[in-house]
């Protein structure tokens, strides 16, 4: 074709949707799938979870309540665990939730997801589903706007095929 201008082919079509495509599902990642952790956590270390925590905390005291959360006490499938997690919460300028974490005591990469709040949510909840390699904890962790920590634990029991793990 002659000029500066040519037709828009079928592959220009592909790659722009494409190009296009992904950066929507990036920006509905989790935010923890976009971003690297502050300090490298070695994922095979027994108490990989504990360092992810402490590096997020620090020495911070954490208070254990507030925090409802839904999981299946026996996950038959641990690909697909179904969880939520609510907040208790005014949502308001003196007093909310900034983000929630949550974290698996038994997977190789501990933080499972960041989900972080504004006061337009008016409400820290989340749902979604979650991968367990095992039977472990599940730990929750809620960052409050005036920088105190929220914490609850629940045992998840992963069966293979149905008979017990």
């Amino acid at each position: 074709m002659n000029g500066p201008y040519r037709a828009t082919t079928r592959r220009d079509l592909l790659i722009a949707s494409g190009t296009c495509a992904l950066g929507v599902v990036t920006a509905a990642l989790p935010v923890s799938a976009q971003e690297k952790p502050a300090v490298e956590v070695k994922p095979d270390a027994p108490e990989a979870w504990q360092s992810a925590l402490r590096a997020i905390t620090g020495n911070a005291k954490l208070i254990e309540g507030r925090i409802a959360m839904e999981l299946p006490e026996i996950a038959e499938n641990g690909n697909v665990v179904p969880f939520t997690f609510v907040v208790d919460s005014p949502m308001t300028e003196q007093a909310s939730v900034r983000s929630l974490r949550v974290f698996s005591t038994g997977n190789p990469q501990p933080l499972v997801g960041t989900f972080r709040f504004t006061l337009e949510n008016g409400k820290a909840a989340v749902s979604s589903r979650m991968r367990l390699a095992k039977t472990q904890d599940v730990v929750v962790l809620a960052e409050l706007s005036d920088g105190t920590f929220l914490t609850a634990k629940k045992n998840v029991k992963v069966t293979i095929g149905g008979c017990g793990g």
